[in-house]
């Protein structure tokens, strides 16, 4: 209920996703329509009046003085002013009565007053045959657990574990870290996880790009990632990274990057050349939670430590990375870089790579 001579209100409303909306420009259009059923104060006088806006566009004005009961209005939105994720919908009204003044008296009256209704309501008009509506993902470990995650999904995508055909103790420790960390972002929705070896990952499964990949293990023993478009090249040695040369036999590597079988799911691959490079990568994983994204924190080599429980995030720092993907690597050698919240570099390549990012860089990847 609003109360007051000018009132306004926001609500949040969940965008249509992960289905696409039908034409409107077809013989029979379909439409989205939104039911708003508000209740005015009887009291209000004919220069009351109430206007609706959608993503910040008005989409309806009518007046509401002098009114009897409720008041029903089917607004229809067009397909271009929805958002496939949140969309905001912001009711203003001007409420007026006979004897306005200025006295406090007046302007505080209790007979001011407009209800929205429970039961408004926005009705989407879908596609038919349904059609899932995709959207690319932002390859960048800042943001993570997104794309793995979104607020406005109530149901995660379920995500597949690939680990090595025959994993070794350490490699077992870094799948139960990121998978319970993942856990503990999935929280009351809860996340379905599947796990396969490396030697039962089948192409065909892969192309059906319904389910997020964790890849977890040393290089050389993950012929899948040979698949996957990786930020950092592999070599016969190891990792390149942007600076043309091989990254350090011990350093973990962290990638983020988009599923080359579906480009709305993502690929967190957690590597390295040895088991202690992928025991740092997984150690750097489950340490980047508790961080926020303005504090600076130095970084340890291999810090033996159990994973954080709150849901932050970790400075950022390093190399600069090709799109579509994220990388993080852990070396021996350690330094720290404040974190960055500057918008995300664009998608295209970049052909230069400095040590110390720049704080755009700064988001999409990190080095220790």
């Amino acid at each position: 209920t609003l109360r007051g001579p000018v009132v306004s209100a926001d609500y949040f409303v969940p965008g249509p996703e992960p289905f696409r909306l039908g034409d409107e420009s077809a013989d029979e259009p379909i439409r989205t329509v939104l039911d708003l059923e508000v209740l005015p104060s009887e009291l209000l006088t004919a220069g009351s009046v109430m206007n609706v806006r959608w993503n910040d566009v008005s989409v309806h004005d009518r007046g509401i003085g002098g009114a009897q009961g409720a008041l029903h209005m089917t607004i229809p939105i067009p397909a271009r002013l929805i958002r496939p994720e949140v969309n905001r919908l912001e009711v203003r009204a001007q409420l007026r009565l006979d004897n306005d003044t200025c006295e406090a008296g007046s302007v505080d009256s209790p007979a001011r007053h407009l209800t929205v209704m429970a039961s408004s309501a926005i009705r989407y008009g879908y596609a038919e045959p349904r059609v899932r509506w995709e959207f690319p993902i932002i390859p960048d470990l800042v943001r993570y657990p997104e794309p793995f995650f979104l607020p406005t999904y109530p149901q995660p995508a379920p995500v597949r574990f690939v680990i090595p055909a025959e994993p070794t103790s350490t490699e077992l420790t870094a799948l139960l870290r990121v998978s319970s960390q993942l856990g503990q972002y999935a929280g009351d929705r809860g996340v379905k996880i599947e796990l396969q070896r490396a030697n039962e990952v089948k192409l065909e499964d892969l192309e059906q790009g319904d389910r997020h990949l964790v890849v977890i293990g040393k290089r050389a023993s993950l012929p899948l990632l040979d698949q996957l478009q990786l930020p950092l090249r592999q070599k016969a040695g190891g990792f390149e990274n942007t600076l043309g040369k091989i990254v350090a036999k011990d350093s973990g590597i962290v990638m983020l990057s988009e599923s080359p079988w579906s480009y709305s799911r993502g690929v967190l691959t957690v590597t390295g050349e040895t088991d202690t490079a992928v025991e740092r990568a997984a150690l750097s994983e489950a340490d980047r939670v508790g961080r926020s994204r303005s504090s600076t924190r130095p970084l340890r080599s291999a810090p033996r430590r159990a994973p954080r429980t709150s849901s932050r995030w970790r400075s950022s720092a390093g190399w600069t990375t090709r799109s579509p993907a994220s990388a993080t690597t852990a070396s021996p050698s350690l330094r720290s870089f404040p974190r960055s919240t500057a918008t995300p570099p664009s998608r295209s390549t970049r052909s230069s790579a400095t040590r110390r990012c720049s704080t755009a860089t700064a988001r999409r990847c990190a080095s220790w």
